[in-house]
């Protein structure tokens, strides 16, 4: 009996130190943070409730995790990345209100899928200062030596971007170019492999439900966080994933934009090659079923046609994204043009349940434009989702390639919330950054649509990125 009950003492003695190991592991993995997570708390949280540097508005209030993923990150360490590594990087400060509404929800969304860090960078201690002397710009303070090499390594993620060249605005609100790009905050860049694989400048755009451009001293609306959500898991994922296969198929031009649509299950498996072949109907059905349910979820109607057995298919025929070519048939492997991918477009948009501007189309062939895909091809261009051909041509008998109904797909799916063209806001006031203080935490309907026609192949092109709008 002895001897039994000193066995018992001595498992229950082990069971207890194995689970106070086993808690303490959980407590360091789940909450130790470090000195950068720490002082990024503390630097946006200081300023919760804090009149901004104008003295106009009121700094958002913002609660920051601990543990944050976040790492202060050089100049030096972010060319590097940009040139040979690999990481997420965060160009912002914390009296950019833009950064505040963001910075919460690109924590969430890097320790939800596992990313290690985050590299962020204070660009008040990196960018140059410009004031107006008698009207004309005037740089005082040429920022850190190697901003220009910043500015030369990321020119093709901050040239699209509306506000640059970057101005200044004199008090009469007239606008003067400083004639120098600049580095706008909110800025999130994904790099792999020293390629960028994706990037988002700013929040959401300001046509959005909500406008969080016009309401950035406030949190965003379920619909922006939803909206900005989608952006930045397609970020990490482009980091965290496996690449895209057969890229070596693709045209340059398209790689990246392929990459984040495999990442985001954009592109079904058999659809992951031969990227310059021209889409058949099929295949621009399987590609619109998957953006579909990504966004809107399963589909449970059909409509059957007697050449094919193919679900998304008679998925898509059920929401009248496309249709049938008559007597019940629908010729799945005809190649689609490209007015006719114009209007597919256009209906699926309609069939998720959001509008694209209307807008008459303005192409040099505008008279070769069917009437029927006069809507889609306008709309297309007003939402920049497809572009022209060389000499302002839309080439609307033109052939549509996979890589180029890819491309498409992925913009559709992340400037969904784009409904109106967006104008071109005002920058606020750039800060003077302060010594970082001793750390010290604070807690805490679809469409009936016009028969589809038989297609003539004539040319293709090169879709063109829309920006974004809106940024310290």
């Amino acid at each position: 009996m002895k001897k039994a009950s000193l066995f018992l003492c001595l498992l229950l003695l082990v069971v207890g130190v194995i689970g106070i190991s086993s808690n303490a592991a959980f407590a360091y993995s789940e909450n130790t943070a470090t000195e950068d997570m720490l002082r990024f708390k503390y630097e946006y949280e200081a300023l919760n409730n804090q009149p901004n540097a104008a003295g106009m508005a009121t700094m958002m209030y913002v609660a920051i995790p601990e543990f944050n993923l976040i790492q202060f990150t050089t100049p030096e360490e972010i060319l590097e990345i940009a040139q040979s590594g690999t990481g997420l990087i965060f160009f912002g400060f914390p009296q950019c209100p833009w950064c505040r509404q963001m910075a919460p929800l690109l924590i969430d969304v890097a320790l939800s899928k596992g990313l290690d860090a985050i590299h962020y960078i204070d660009m008040t201690t990196v960018r140059t200062t410009w004031v107006l002397q008698d009207g004309v710009p005037v740089m005082t303070d040429p920022g850190h030596p190697l901003y220009q090499e910043l500015l030369v390594e990321f020119a093709s993620v901050i040239e699209p971007m509306d506000l640059n060249p970057f101005h200044l605005t004199d008090q009469t609100g007239n606008r003067v170019n400083t004639g120098e790009l600049r580095i706008f905050v909110p800025t999130v860049v994904a790099i792999r492999e020293g390629v960028i694989v994706g990037s988002h400048v700013y929040t959401v755009p300001a046509s959005a439900p909500g406008n969080a451009y016009g309401n950035h001293w406030n949190p965003l609306s379920n619909d922006e966080t939803k909206y900005l959500r989608t952006i930045y898991e397609s970020l990490v994922m482009a980091l965290i994933s496996p690449p895209a296969p057969n890229l070596e198929t693709a045209s340059s031009w398209a790689r990246d934009s392929i990459s984040l649509a495999v990442n985001r299950g954009l592109v079904p498996e058999s659809l992951q090659s031969n990227y310059r072949l021209t889409t058949t109907r099929a295949e621009f059905a399987a590609l619109a079923a998957a953006l579909y349910t990504s966004i809107a979820g399963d589909i449970t109607g059909r409509v059957t046609f007697t050449d094919t057995t193919d679900i998304n298919v008679e998925k898509m025929a059920y929401l009248g994204v496309v249709q049938g070519v008559g007597r019940n048939l629908f010729a799945p492997d005809r190649e689609i043009t490209r007015q006719e991918a114009a209007v597919f477009l256009m209906r699926l948009v309609n069939a998720i349940g959001h509008q694209l501007p209307h807008q008459a189309s303005t192409f040099a062939d505008n008279q070769n434009i069917s009437s029927w895909a006069m809507e889609g091809v306008g709309q297309m261009q007003a939402s920049g989702i497809m572009s022209g051909v060389s000499g302002n041509r839309f080439s609307p008998q033109g052939p549509y390639t996979r890589e180029q109904s890819i491309v498409t797909m992925l913009r559709v799916y992340t400037v969904i919330y784009e409904l109106q063209p967006t104008p071109t806001p005002t920058p606020v006031p750039e800060p003077v950054p302060t010594p970082t203080p001793t750390l010290t935490p604070i807690p805490n309907p679809t469409p009936t649509p016009p028969p589809t026609p038989e297609p003539t192949p004539d040319s293709t092109s090169e879709p063109t990125p829309e920006p974004s709008p809106g940024g310290c």
